[in-house]
């Protein structure tokens, strides 16, 4: 595929607009990593340094000086023309003959791309890091004919069609999982447990990070740390570490626990709640965390849609101690959390329910992670000319 310097596809082009100090003026930002622009606060003149702003246009190439090394490239779309950037922001047209906007804005996404462009960089590092245009339009990137570029924007335009889909459909299935779980404890709070009556609760034993190993030793236990407890509230092993002589009360994790978050620097993070995997049984859990182990295991699922619940999540986040640094929640509090405990045929109806829309999600998050790895493998092809789309597309895309 030929390659061309941006000398020969763009254009500085500035429309300048002197500030007026009582005048406010609509301002964009722009995304890391080719995500495109976003809109800022509305500006009135007087509370800017500066002496006048550009104007962005639609159809317009627009890239950040300071942040051009990580990504921050964009083409100007419908919903920010007219909108105002600062000078740290150059503007360019694009020459049609060679390049169609929505190609560079592909380019604006490519991993390479922003390593041939962090090779122009200037500065010593951080805040000082700059791209200035005269290195940014040396920049070599393909440009096939144009025929091609739109190809490959019709193609991959389809998977962003399908992945943006999934995103709703993922959003969706999240937004109703939260309005069913509330709906779900306001129909059943007549009758309440306390979590203390219907579990043992405690938090972890302390190790220092240097008495972790990768592999383990005889005598060594698995441990789970914070890091193994991300947000998406779903465990993950693929870091869990082994540590010896662990105090002999340690409570492993078993058949019936569930893990929660006892401390974070986020507040609120504080009390969020993982059901625990086979792959985790026999496990043991940090000081940063708190062990929920259900007297009657098969109340798990259930005692974890209740902790999970916005209603329990917000009164964890208010009543954890702490205003600054490190948060806390008591062991003591939480065992006298009380939740909503019908009959159990009304509790399995109700994990059954939750458990079935959270697998929706779960899916649809599934899917959005294939098609995100789809199209970054697809466009790297393309773009670095590794595959071609043959001329034949043209026909078969007429045709659907």
């Amino acid at each position: 595929m030929r390659e061309r310097s941006l000398h020969e596809i763009l254009t500085p082009e500035r429309d300048t607009v002197p500030l007026e100090p009582e005048t406010s003026y609509a301002t964009a930002g722009i995304f890391s990593y080719g995500r495109g622009l976003f809109a800022r606060p509305v500006v009135k003149g007087s509370e800017t340094s500066y002496a006048s702003y550009y104007r962005l246009r639609q159809g317009q190439f627009v890239y950040s000086k300071l942040f051009a090394w990580e990504g921050a490239l964009a083409i100007v779309d419908e919903r920010f023309d007219g909108l105002f950037v600062s000078q740290e922001f150059p503007t360019f047209s694009i020459d049609g003959r060679r390049a169609i906007p929505r190609y560079i804005a592909l380019l604006c996404s490519w991993p390479e791309t922003w390593a041939r462009v962090r090779a122009g960089e200037s500065g010593m590092g951080g805040r000082r890091k700059r791209v200035h245009p005269e290195r940014l339009l040396d920049v070599m990137l393909p440009f096939p004919p144009i025929p091609e570029q739109l190809r490959i924007v019709d193609l991959i335009g389809v998977l962003d069609v399908v992945a943006h889909r999934s995103r709703d459909l993922l959003q969706a299935a999240r937004s109703a999982l939260e309005v069913l779980v509330t709906d779900w404890q306001l129909l059943h709070n007549d009758v309440v447990a306390r979590l203390g009556d219907l579990a043992d609760l405690g938090s972890g034993p302390s190790w220092r990070a240097a008495n972790e190993r990768l592999a383990p030793e005889p005598g060594d236990i698995r441990v789970l740390g914070i890091m193994n407890t991300p947000s998406a509230r779903a465990i993950d092993l693929g870091d869990a570490k082994f540590v010896g002589e662990l105090p002999p009360t340690t409570r492993l994790l078993a058949a019936g626990s569930l893990l929660m978050i006892r401390t974070n620097g986020n507040r609120s993070r504080i009390g969020n709640v993982y059901r625990v995997p086979p792959d985790a049984y026999g496990c043991a859990f940090s000081a940063f965390q708190i062990g929920i182990h259900m007297r009657e295991p098969q109340d798990a699922d259930f005692v974890y849609w209740m902790l999970r619940s916005p209603e329990a999540q917000k009164a964890i986040t208010e009543n954890a101690s702490g205003t600054t640094g490190l948060g806390n929640i008591a062991v003591r509090w939480l065992k006298d959390l009380e939740i909503p405990w019908p009959s159990l045929a009304e509790r399995t109806a109700g994990v059954d329910l939750l458990d079935s829309v959270e697998d929706v999600a779960t899916k649809a998050d599934l899917e959005c992670q294939a098609i995100s790895a789809v199209r970054t493998a697809l466009l790297d092809s393309l773009l670095s000319g590794k595959r071609r789309i043959p001329d034949a597309y043209d026909t078969v895309a007429s045709l659907i």
